[in-house]
């Protein structure tokens, strides 16, 4: 499956001679789902549907739900004759010459035109205009995660790159700390015996031995790569293994005693940081 980002933005529309409802969708990166609707119809039901679909569709971020209806479904018009009668009684019985009431005198006056939004056929009408924009949403975060995918590819081939230089590094560095130790004994004017030399040559490949931290950066590498393929749904789980590579990478910059290769390694922790912020705008 496809990477997709936690950014991305949908809307759809439905217009009729009835009328219009819109919905117009924002996705920003969370590290949980949160979801907060917007709407001049406060209903409880339409929170239910949008936070619901939500969930169904995607695992984390910041959804911004506009949600804008102007259909002769959504709302029902009802007159309270029992309090319309109320009305003209006590009008009547106060000695007003009160014929007709007009509609502007029924507006006015509190509890005679009652407004009852009409639940069943507003969320029939919203559901599918709404999953409209969940699906553009979708079709935009996966548009944006095509993006970061390709940075990845790029970002992990300079890594594997660089990881080639000390793979062949370490079938040579015990001849090149050989090398480096005589120079610096003939520098200083030191002579020592076999044995002393070559116990100062083994602390040195102790010391500076960095096979272990090449092997778990080949695994994570490794992890990542099957991440990325698998799922869309690996932020999470890529941002932490990027964690543990950078923490190889810090590793082995210590270990290392080839001046090119500290400037390798140097390089290898500022792209996994840059493979981290990318990560983060991860599903």
């Amino acid at each position: 499956m496809p990477l997709e980002a936690m950014t991305g933005f949908g809307s759809a529309r439905s217009v009729s001679s009835k009328g219009e409802i819109s919905v117009d969708i924002k996705s920003l990166n969370n590290k949980y789902l949160d979801v907060l609707i917007k709407s001049q119809t406060q209903l409880s039901e339409i929170d239910i549907l949008v936070k619901n679909l939500i969930k169904q569709e995607f695992i984390r971020g910041s959804f911004e739900v506009r949600i804008e209806i102007n259909h002769e479904s959504a709302i029902d018009f009802m007159i309270n004759h029992i309090q319309l009668k109320k009305l003209l009684k006590t009008l009547h019985g106060s000695g007003f010459n009160f014929q007709q009431p007009t509609l502007q005198d029924i507006t006015r006056i509190p509890g005679i035109l009652v407004t009852k939004a009409n639940k069943d056929k507003l969320i029939r009408k919203l559901q599918p205009v709404l999953k409209k924009a969940l699906i553009d949403l979708s079709r935009s975060r996966k548009s944006e995660g095509q993006k970061i995918q390709k940075i990845f590819d790029l970002k992990l081939t300079k890594i594997f790159s660089i990881m080639r230089k000390f793979t062949v590094f370490q079938k040579q560095a015990s001849a090149y700390r050989k090398k480096i130790l005589k120079s610096k004994h003939a520098l200083l004017g030191l002579e020592l015996s076999s044995d002393q030399f070559n116990q100062e040559l083994d602390m040195l490949n102790i010391k500076h031995d960095f096979a272990e931290e090449v092997e778990r950066i080949s695994f994570h590498l490794d992890s990542i790569g099957k991440a990325l393929k698998t799922n869309a749904s690996e932020g999470k789980k890529i941002d932490f293994l990027l964690q543990e590579l950078f923490r190889e990478a810090n590793t082995l910059m210590v270990k290392v005693d080839n001046p090119l290769l500290k400037n390798e390694a140097i390089d290898l922790k500022l792209i996994i940081e840059g493979l981290r912020e990318q990560s983060q705008n991860l599903q």
